[in-house]
């Protein structure tokens, strides 16, 4: 009987030839600009992975090529700065938190949108790798005039989309814009201070979700009274009578 193991071996060097030439093939078919979008996409989902498990400054852009695939003229050819990059990962990230926004500002009746913000706000509060790798960026952009405008500006969308979802937790609540703001930082920083909380004690989480749940669950039968509470917590008094 012959020996088949040089044919198989054969057989198995063309189907490897042909696997390379195919991926050839379909890498061709991309225009240069396709092949673009390609290149940053897989580069900030590095870049992503990299800063929420070992923070911003700990990661380089050598490691977040590497961990890519690609070169280390990959990552400046589509990022002027490391600074660049990182806000490309926050964006992509925002785009996300706004599209789970988005499904409690759909229709349903007071009570659907209540249970949604609820899941919404759990998932937000438990997500404190996010909110350190913000706040790390925030201490770096202390000496970056440049990434601190940038910063600010996307905080404003993300404060907006807050309001937005505060806003329509119930079509009653008849609040002012401004305490409709006033709640939605409040949200924002029970956040940053649930992140900063996890660092010594990463079961707080749970803890601190609960009670801002259960918070907003007794307010909102509250409502005649909301817009008096928020300006007493913010130390506004009521002019005197003349």
């Amino acid at each position: 009987m012959r020996d088949s193991t040089p044919r198989h071996a054969a057989a198995s060097l063309l189907v490897s030839r042909a696997e390379r030439i195919d991926s050839t093939v379909v890498a061709k078919r991309l225009t240069r600009s396709e092949a673009q979008a390609q290149t940053k996409a897989r580069l900030v989902e590095s870049a992503t992975q990299l800063y929420l498990q070992h923070g911003f400054a700990a990661t380089s852009n050598e490691q977040v090529a590497e961990d890519a695939g690609y070169s280390r003229g990959a990552v400046y050819s589509n990022f002027p700065s490391k600074e660049a990059l990182a806000l490309e990962v926050i964006d992509h990230h925002t785009e996300q938190v706004l599209e789970s926004s988005r499904q409690v500002l759909g229709e349903g009746s007071s009570e659907d949108r209540l249970e949604k913000f609820q899941d919404w706000i759990e998932q937000s509060l438990s997500d404190t790798g996010w909110a350190l790798l913000k706040i790390e960026l925030a201490l770096v952009a202390r000496h970056n005039s440049t990434l601190n405008e940038e910063l600010a500006a996307r905080d404003k969308t993300m404060l907006d989309h807050v309001a937005g979802v505060i806003a329509r937790l119930d079509d009653d609540l008849e609040l002012p814009e401004a305490s409709v703001r006033d709640l939605a930082r409040l949200c924002v920083a029970v956040g940053q201070g649930v992140a900063i909380d996890s660092i010594k004690d990463p079961t707080s989480t749970t803890d601190w979700t609960e009670r801002l749940l259960a918070a907003v669950q007794r307010l909102l039968p509250m409502r005649p009274m909301l817009p008096m509470l928020i300006a007493a917590s913010s130390n506004q008094t009521a002019p005197e009578e003349k």
